[in-house]
């Protein structure tokens, strides 16, 4: 394995010092290196850390760099549904692409972190996601993943507080104002290939709750309560999924995790629309669907092939504007995957397959 201070070159690096807390918990520092990208279209400090002294946030510029490769390699086992995965060649292209400005996007900036244990030349965390604007002003926090050695040390905590301050730099930048909060997708409760992946989903959707997030929710006329994100294939051979789609206030003072709050309709829109945009900038508007598959989805509504953007914008716009309300609802309270798809067809679709 390649030491770390061989590929140091390759990507902004922070200096963790460490102090204890209860000799279990360190506090948080604030990193002393200063450097920033020489690309202006880059340029804002690097975030800081909070966590034991050998481990090091590096932000990855290199596509194949070794701590990429480690990177990919603990990401692809953290999430081993090809469904819910992005390939790897396509992150690949995304990091070479915006860090060398050939093919970078106005309305994104992608991301791709990693926490590193430079005594034993192991990555040890993994997370990518993008700043997007398009009137969304959001992080889209897609995967985030820690090695099952390495948990309860901060280093979730740290890259989730990383990613935001980056998005908010990212936004303030290009002078698109400030950042309104994070997006990310999670799995629902009862959904996993066994009991043991089941359980893992529950821990997760309770961290979720406890770093401030909510489940975005519609409200229909009877009053229930139904998920409504799906996320456009992301390989040739997958299928649309559709997953809970979580929301985090930017301010820490506006976060109610353990109540029910409120988000305006056209908020939601602006969001997702800021999102789909993002797929079609990452290539994946190029996945087409065949026309039995669409007319399956769409309940006959659409009898054409349609590429998987496309088809995910249209359904979730449709019961965005059939819903009563949009809500914001605490992750541990949120129903099972299997009472969900009683009262959703593309949910009960995608549990058959």
């Amino acid at each position: 394995m390649v030491s770390a201070t061989r590929f140091l070159d390759s990507v902004i690096h922070v200096f963790i010092n460490i102090t204890t807390h209860n000799n279990t918990m360190a506090k948080r520092l604030r990193a002393r290196n200063t450097q920033v990208d020489t690309n202006p279209r880059f340029r804002r400090k690097p975030p800081s850390g909070f966590i034991k002294d050998n481990i090091k946030i590096i932000e990855v510029k290199q596509p194949y760099s070794q701590v990429m490769a480690e990177g990919l390699a603990l990401y692809s086992e953290a999430f081993p549904d090809k469904d819910e995965r992005e390939p790897q060649g396509m992150i690949r292209e995304r990091v070479r692409d915006y860090q060398s400005g050939d093919s970078c996007h106005e309305n994104t900036q992608f991301h791709v972190l990693t926490a590193v244990d430079t005594r034993a030349d192991r990555v040890v965390g993994y997370t990518q996601w993008s700043t997007l604007t398009y009137e969304a002003n959001v992080g889209y926090f897609e995967y985030i993943c820690v090695d099952p050695d390495y948990r309860r040390m901060g280093i979730f905590t740290e890259l989730e507080a990383a990613r935001l301050t980056v998005s908010d730099n990212d936004l303030r930048t290009g002078k698109k104002g400030r950042v309104r909060g994070s997006i990310r997708e999670a799995e629902f409760i009862g959904q996993g290939k066994d009991e043991s992946a089941r359980e893992f989903t529950k821990a997760r959707l309770e961290i979720h709750q406890r770093n401030g997030e909510r489940a975005v929710l519609l409200e229909r006329d009877d009053g229930s309560l139904a998920p409504f994100w799906m996320q456009p294939p992301l390989t040739a051979s997958s299928d649309p999924i559709m997953l809970h789609l979580l929301f985090q206030e930017a301010e820490p003072v506006k976060r109610d995790p353990e109540n029910v709050g409120e988000m305006p309709k056209e908020t939601l829109r602006d969001i997702i629309s800021g999102m789909m945009n993002y797929f079609s900038d990452g290539y994946f508007d190029s996945l087409m669907i065949e026309a039995k598959k669409v007319a399956e989805l769409t309940e006959n509504g659409i009898k054409e092939s349609i590429d998987g953007v496309t088809l995910a914008t249209k359904l979730m716009m449709r019961k965005i504007r059939d819903a009563k309300r949009v809500l914001l609802v605490p992750p541990t309270e949120t129903e099972t995957i299997d009472s969900y798809a009683q009262r959703c067809a593309n949910l009960a679709q995608q549990i058959k397959r």
